[in-house]
């Protein structure tokens, strides 16, 4: 994995890494087009690498966009809804997220949930974005009722919201 987020941030094969990409891509189209088969009434993508706290939203531009809308619209063609998580402040892609045409976007705690909701309500439903680990695991009940009721009045309006775990 160092070694592919260095080849990312030095551009010094970056055909290579395309080709990587487009191959994992293919598979897990695939792979999602066999979870709707099977039943599956949502796939979700995780994307964790994909994270802008690994990866800069110009890099997420150039090597992950592409590959995620793909793969989105090929599940959303075949009849399937998708979900998509990507781990960390996704506040500076919400509007790349969105445009991949995905039907749920898990966002973290991290993300700009007024950004968040400016540029998600009405286009793509979101679900988070509670820390799971300060506020559900250690935080007392107040706290916990604190933020979300907190995130209710930021991300309910429109609908489109479901309160979760800001992480899986």
């Amino acid at each position: 994995m160092e070694t592919f987020m260095m080849d990312i941030g030095l551009e010094e094969d970056d055909a290579g890494v395309h080709k990587l990409i487009d191959f994992a891509a293919k598979c897990t189209e695939a792979f999602m087009k066999s979870l709707v088969d099977a039943g599956a009434d949502v796939v979700g993508i995780g994307e964790a690498i994909a994270s802008p706290d690994m990866l800069s939203p110009e890099h997420y531009e150039e090597f992950a966009f592409d590959p995620d809308t793909r793969v989105i619209q090929a599940v959303n063609d075949y009849g399937g809804k998708t979900g998509l998580h990507i781990c960390g402040n996704v506040t500076d892609i919400l509007p790349l997220l969105v445009q991949t045409g995905v039907d749920l976007l898990d966002i973290d705690y991290k993300t700009d949930l007024v950004k968040c909701h400016e540029i998600c309500a009405g286009k793509t439903a979101v679900r988070g974005p509670i820390d799971p680990s300060e506020i559900l695991m250690q935080g007392t009940p107040e706290i916990v009722r604190e933020k979300c009721l907190e995130a209710i009045k930021i991300l309910g309006p429109k609908g489109g919201f479901i309160l979760d775990a800001g992480c899986d």
